[in-house]
């Protein structure tokens, strides 16, 4: 079994996420988009929005700079879709047939609320409304009056209609046909985005096969617990841990991947076939990650935060959730990835009507060290991001320990 050291490792889960080459000198185009998407397997989305969404980050820092319209052209092309591949995600709408289990899971829920006899004119009402007048959003419902509104209303919100399209669209029924710049859902009937119907004999085994093999290749190096997260809503996991370790063998007895270990990583890990050729490259000095960048905290690299830690080892929690005064590195702290490996974290936030980046903390990890070098790269990744979000200028308010004070000054 060959070993990699943890640097090795790092270097080949930055490859497969396509976060480790700076992108080139070019226009950025949907099918840009389209590619990396289809790549990583889902993109995941997010409410939050304190500089970018969630969603629009992931492919910044893997194509820099580019017009958010691109993906309103990709919703219209009926290229991608959304649905609840790691908590809610941009999915390639091709792949959507890939979800067709976890859809009939959720049908087959006996606490489905929109399955409940005293909805089932109202859930045929709104499915009617939307075959005849095309996408819908919970705005064309109108509010019910406050004594008929639910204990459920604090949640959903106060119409029922919202929970149907919630519910449906959660059981495969509707599928999203876009969101618009106010990130409002709109719902159209799942054929209609795309026709799952020439599939539907497809053996469930054979699309999680499918599934664990995108996981491989947008991880690069995995192991049981890495691949069972990486397609998940919730608690609920597309493919079971005891499935992903059966699945890993036997994908390894087709010569799909590779076992490996890793130093200090706890395996059996495997390396995809793919990325055997980037591992003997490193090897001999080529191909080693050069590129820097921010990372959303929703990142495909990241959010296993079990795998941030024992791969990256870096300690990561997003502090929105918690009080200001017992905050350490910032309310939508965004983890700096250099050369391969998760160096430090910015809190940032943008003033939409000043146009002004302003990154309120950086906070290096312990044994980085300041050089030119390093400088030259986060300037450059700090104009980027700045270009990338529509901000004129950008500044850092602090910077840590003495011997970095001069981060403010760039």
């Amino acid at each position: 079994m060959e070993t990699l050291s943890l640097k090795e490792a790092r270097a080949i889960a930055t490859i497969a996420s396509r976060l480790d080459r700076k992108p080139g000198r070019r226009k950025v185009t949907a099918l840009h988009l389209m590619d990396t998407i289809k790549h990583l397997g889902m993109v995941q989305l997010d409410t939050i929005s304190v500089v970018t969404r969630a969603h629009e980050t992931a492919l910044f820092s893997r194509l820099g700079p580019y017009g958010l319209e691109l993906w309103q052209e990709l919703f219209s092309d009926r290229m991608i879709t959304e649905y609840l591949a790691h908590a809610a995600a941009i999915v390639p709408a091709e792949d959507i047939f890939l979800m067709r289990e976890m859809m009939r899971r959720i049908r087959e829920r006996a606490d489905r609320w929109v399955d409940d006899p005293q909805l089932s004119e109202l859930a045929q009402f709104v499915l009617e409304r939307i075959e005849a007048e095309g996408p819908l959003t919970s705005r064309d419902f109108d509010n019910p009056p406050p004594e008929k509104q639910g204990a459920w209303a604090s949640w959903y919100g106060p119409k029922k209609e919202r929970r149907v399209l919630a519910d449906s669209w959660a059981g495969g029924e509707l599928l999203i046909a876009r969101r618009d710049p106010s990130f409002t859902r709109w719902y159209d009937l799942a054929h209609r985005i795309y026709d799952m119907g020439h599939l539907e004999e497809e053996p469930a085994e054979d699309l999680l096969e499918q599934l664990a093999l995108r996981s491989l290749r947008a991880l690069g190096i995995t192991n049981a617990n890495w691949l069972c997260d990486y397609y998940r809503t919730g608690g609920r996991r597309y493919i079971s841990h005891s499935q992903a370790q059966q699945m890993l063998r036997e994908l390894s007895k087709q010569g799909d991947c590779v076992p490996v270990s890793v130093q200090g990583v706890t395996g059996p890990l495997y390396l995809y076939r793919e990325y055997q050729e980037a591992l003997d490259g490193l090897r001999t000095g080529r191909g080693w990650p050069s590129h820097t960048t921010f990372l959303s905290p929703f990142d495909n690299l990241i959010f296993n935060r079990r795998r941030m830690r024992e791969l990256f080892l870096m300690d990561y929690t997003i502090e929105i959730y918690t009080p200001s005064h017992q905050r350490t590195y910032g309310y939508y702290t965004m983890p700096i990835l250099h050369k391969g490996e998760l160096i430090g974290r910015i809190d940032p936030v943008l003033n939409r009507k000043t146009r002004q980046l302003t990154i309120r903390q950086v906070t290096m990890e312990a044994g980085v060290k300041p050089g030119k070098a390093l400088n030259q790269a986060l300037t450059g990744a700090f104009d980027s991001f700045a270009q990338f979000i529509g901000a004129e200028q950008w500044q850092i308010e602090n910077s840590g320990p003495t011997e970095w004070d001069y981060l403010t000054k760039l």
